[in-house]
């Protein structure tokens, strides 16, 4: 027999954010490097802002579980025992509040100073500073440490969202040059750190491509990470501003499973089709599929396993693998259920948002409904447009997707695992189905004016819910982070009990 076969993308990879309280433990991860493995994935990048254990650093990591140098030795000889390269992902611009929030490193902050707590951008610091050479030298010397550990020849430095560049130390040098040269001045001084440690750059395109003259100026040995997470993000445009430039870069589609509770499924298939069809039309040498923990990481992975392997298949042979039937695939071979039930199953949970939300794409209602609890309906545009019917409704489906989940055959290994998985965040989202009704029926849409009986039965469901995730938490993850994704909960709880 010859089989003639090739990848439509040299490099397929994907992320695990181990930043948003979910650090895997090296069970974990040794199952899903061989089950990405087995899906022709040659590249995995574990997204770090803080869960390294920097020896001069203890503070920051601390109670966190963070990876060990020993750690990461042991998952990149792993991985290229299963050919898949291991990149580092160190963020080194914006997202660094867990940095941020300790007082010893704000000198290097783009805003030492919190003027307003309250604002969404200026409340926070996460921005190092642009214009600091501490940014800098301090990123070098985490880039010292760090990068040794792993063989490959790859970085992704970071640099997306920098919320507060142009507001603090670098307002003048913004007002001056404006503010994408200052961002592409700093993103050059990372990319020759990751030189002089023999290995290359990549980086996240989202700022560059708001200056897209600037994109010319990027020198040819960084590769740029093109992200989008909605079924109709712009790849088509931006790629073809990267081909022109003759700058490599990825196309990066995410699983849609953040902000989610339950996955959004039909949202993250047209996601990772879109971006596939774009890498493969203007030369993309990498399809990056994404996955993030955003408030707490309260889903569970099994939710990112439909747009996973979707992705895998894809970026492999669009053509030939377009109409894959995912749930018969991941039913055959992971979940082992013989029956066909339990993909299904997981694929239908993730677009019961559909029926909140009808006609929207990245939509994030039960997250919403719980995020906001002490505020009107009608003041949110993922919340504003409920009713009581399909609040009801989608309770109704939740319900029978937890029956179909409590009758699963399924013989993999974590198969009991994942029924509690499935059980567990439909119940939350039930949950938050319950509380939206709750506010429905409140006089002015506000919590405080519930009964009290209301109130505590809300309370009391709640708490049984978190008693269930805390116990799955630790069947996959390590307990660092357990503590503070279980307070976005603890939260919404104590306001019940106010």
């Amino acid at each position: 027999m010859e089989i003639y076969d090739h990848p439509d993308f040299a490099r397929r990879g994907v992320t695990l954010d181990i930043s948003r309280n979910k650090v895997p433990t090296m069970q974990s991860l040794f199952q899903y490097i061989d089950m990405f493995s087995s899906w022709k994935i040659n590249e995995i990048q574990l997204y770090t802002e803080h869960t390294f254990q920097y020896q001069n650093h203890k503070k920051v990591w601390r109670g966190a579980s963070a990876l060990s140098s020993d750690e990461i030795l042991v998952l990149d000889n792993y991985c290229k025992d299963r050919f898949i390269d291991l990149v580092p992902n160190q963020n080194g611009f914006g997202h660094m509040e867990q940095w941020l929030k300790h007082k010893e490193y704000w000198y290097m902050a783009e805003n030492e100073t919190i003027k307003d707590p309250s604002h969404p951008v200026l409340g926070i610091r996460r921005t190092l500073s642009a214009v600091d050479d501490n940014s800098k030298v301090f990123i070098e010397r985490l880039y010292s440490e760090l990068l040794p550990n792993f063989s490959s020849e790859f970085v992704n430095i970071g640099g997306d969202e920098p919320y507060e560049l142009g507001t603090g130390k670098s307002k003048a040098a913004v007002e001056s040059k404006g503010k994408g040269q200052v961002y592409l001045n700093y993103l050059l001084k990372l990319n020759q750190l990751v030189q002089a440690n023999g290995k290359k750059a990549q980086f996240w395109g989202d700022i560059i491509l708001k200056h897209p003259e600037l994109i010319q100026e990027l020198p040819e040995n960084i590769t740029c990470m093109i992200w989008g997470y909605r079924a109709n993000h712009p790849f088509d445009r931006q790629a073809a501003k990267f081909k022109k430039a003759n700058i490599p870069f990825y196309v990066c589609p995410g699983t849609s499973s953040w902000r989610s509770i339950i996955g959004r499924t039909d949202n993250a298939i047209k996601n990772q089709i879109n971006a596939a069809e774009n890498g493969i039309k203007y030369g993309a040498v990498g399809y990056l599929n994404t996955d993030w923990g955003d408030g707490g990481h309260p889903q569970h992975l099994i939710s990112s396993y439909a747009p996973y392997i979707y992705g895998a298949a894809v970026s492999w042979s669009l053509e030939n693998n377009r109409d894959l039937d995912i749930n018969y695939l991941l039913n055959k071979y992971i979940y082992q259920d013989y029956t066909n039930k339990t993909s299904q199953i997981i694929y239908d949970l993730g677009n019961v948002n559909q029926i909140l939300t009808p006609g929207g794409s990245f939509n994030m209602p039960f997250y919403n409904l719980l995020k906001n609890v002490k505020e009107p309906l009608s003041k949110h545009q993922q919340t504003n447009k409920l009713t009581l019917d399909n609040l009801e409704k989608a309770i109704d489906e939740l319900k029978s997707i937890i029956d179909r989940a409590n009758r699963i055959k399924a013989s993999a290994k974590d198969a009991h695992i994942v029924k509690r998985e499935i059980v567990n965040a439909a119940k939350l989202a039930i949950h938050a189905c319950h509380l939206g009704i709750e506010k429905l029926n409140a006089t002015n849409g506000i919590l405080d004016n519930l009964p009290s009986e209301n109130k505590y039965s809300l309370a009391k469901e709640l708490e049984e819910i978190i008693a269930e995730y805390r116990e799955i938490w630790v069947m996959r993850n390590r307990v660092g982070g357990l503590s503070d994704s279980v307070d976005h909960l603890n939260k919404l709880k104590r306001n019940y009990e106010k």
